[in-house]
């Protein structure tokens, strides 16, 4: 009975620091979310205060001006927005009108 208690304490003292382990790791987890929600968030801000629209056309990667804003969807816009439409798919536009409802 006396030689078991040294093991016991052994375990017991070896499961406090599996439990402080796995504490810190959670934590760590923790704070590596919570940094990337901040950056997150101040990237969406940067966005905002720059205008950054996701829905606004871009000349199709390839291109002279490719990465590039086409417009923004204005008449004087046509013929790039068309051309965006040509080289992205082969979608033949016919004529444009920015103002058209779908």
């Amino acid at each position: 009975m006396l030689s078991a208690d040294p093991d016991i304490r052994r375990i017991m003292a070896l499961r406090a620091i599996e439990s402080g382990l796995l504490r810190l790791r959670w934590l760590a987890a923790a704070t590596r979310f919570e940094i990337a929600m901040r950056r997150h968030d101040r990237a969406l801000k940067l966005a905002y205060k720059y205008g950054f629209n996701p829905n606004q056309p871009r000349v199709p990667r390839g291109q002279p001006e490719g990465g590039q804003w086409a417009g923004d969807g204005s008449s004087s816009d046509s013929t790039s927005l068309s051309r965006l439409a040509d080289v992205s798919g082969g979608i033949t536009t016919g004529s444009f009108d920015a103002g058209a409802r779908l």
